[in-house]
């Protein structure tokens, strides 16, 4: 998964497709310190980071929410075992 570093955040990217167009973008703080295996899985950490990363989207001006082009999610997916956000444009 590619990442940069925003401030404190190491942010991993990865792309949805559906028949060859670009349906959506999922975002993920991948900082080690939230653990970098399931061994250090938690759902307080993967909580922390939903927020970490929504905060992070919202201070850039794409706070999660119903937009024209598409929506914004951000929070924990308690049946994947994750904290992450994701970018779902309209069809």
């Amino acid at each position: 998964m590619p990442t940069f570093t925003e401030t404190d955040l190491v942010i991993g990217i990865s792309l949805g497709f559906n028949s060859g167009a670009l349906e959506q973008v999922s975002l993920s703080d991948t900082h080690p310190k939230y653990g970098t295996n399931w061994n250090a899985w938690s759902e307080e950490e993967e909580l922390l980071r939903a927020k970490q990363i929504g905060g992070w989207l919202a201070s850039t001006g794409f706070a999660p929410g119903t937009y024209s082009w598409g929506t914004i999610w951000a929070g924990y997916d308690a049946k994947g075992g994750f904290g992450h956000a994701v970018v779902r444009y309209a069809a």
